[in-house]
């Protein structure tokens, strides 16, 4: 039996402390390599993720501080839109009472060019 067909032999019921023994010193430096090539790449990937989040939370910082100045401004075009139409309707019900004849008859004229809408 050559030294091979031994240490396979042996091998197979060898307990774990002589591992080393069964294998090629060539083995276990290409898994040490392959391992080394595996934790560099896991190294890198794991810098490009972490400036890859960088980037992202720069980029929503920015756009959160727009969003927040941008729904400040419709905020506020909203409040000038309804105060505008209170002040619209207390024109509107000022002029009827001043001027009740005029108003429908305007309103009819209105009518004839644009149909009447439903109110929101």
């Amino acid at each position: 039996m050559s030294r091979n067909q031994e240490l396979e032999e042996s091998g197979k019921n060898a307990p774990p402390e002589h591992i080393t023994e069964i294998l090629c010193r060539q083995d276990i430096e290409e898994v040490e390599r392959a391992q080394r090539d595996t934790a560099l790449r896991f190294e890198k990937t794991s810098e490009m993720v972490h400036n890859a989040n960088l980037i992202v939370g720069n980029h929503y910082s920015i756009l959160a501080e727009r969003l927040n100045d941008h729904t400040n401004v419709v905020m506020s075009l909203k409040n000038d839109m309804d105060t505008t139409y209170v002040r619209l309707k207390v024109i509107k019900q000022k002029m009827t009472q001043k001027h009740p004849e005029l108003i429908r008859k305007a309103e009819a004229e209105i009518l004839k060019v644009m149909p009447p809408h439903d109110d929101f």
